[in-house]
């Protein structure tokens, strides 16, 4: 399959940071993590005319046992 002019999409760059810890409570292991996705909130698509979202943050904590 070949592409055409109308299918070509602008270059975009994307980026992201996020900072983890992990430390013992107990006897047990407890993980912190903090991400921010798409930091400077570009508009970008990677299929033509499906926009991605904008600046997200995400946070995950992990018990183990």
């Amino acid at each position: 399959m070949e592409h055409y002019d109308g299918t070509r999409i602008d270059a975009y760059f994307e980026c992201s940071a996020s900072v983890s810890r992990s430390f013992n409570w107990g006897r047990n292991t407890v993980e912190a993590r903090f991400d921010v996705l798409n930091i400077l909130d570009r508009q970008y698509e990677v299929v033509r005319l499906y926009p991605m979202p904008g600046r997200s943050y995400m946070l995950t904590l992990k018990y183990k046992l």
